[in-house]
């Protein structure tokens, strides 16, 4: 049996490069311990991502962008 496969339009955004532009939650990449790279769903504040425990995290690397 095939499995069904789901194209997402957008892309991976560098904070280097931009920011978030507005508050809301974003799925992101964010780094473990080691060389590890997790993906999660964290709220964005206007400033800083934000943890499920309500703490600021700078382990993000990347944000995923929806295509408009």
């Amino acid at each position: 049996m095939r499995e069904r496969v789901y194209f997402e339009l957008g892309r991976w955004v560098p904070m280097s490069e931009k920011t978030p532009p507005e508050y809301g939650e974003y799925r992101v990449k964010r780094r473990g311990r080691g060389r590890m790279v997790y993906e999660d769903t964290l709220l964005w504040n206007g400033e800083s991502f934000v943890t499920k425990r309500n703490c600021l995290t700078r382990a993000v690397n990347e944000w995923w962008e929806e295509a408009k």
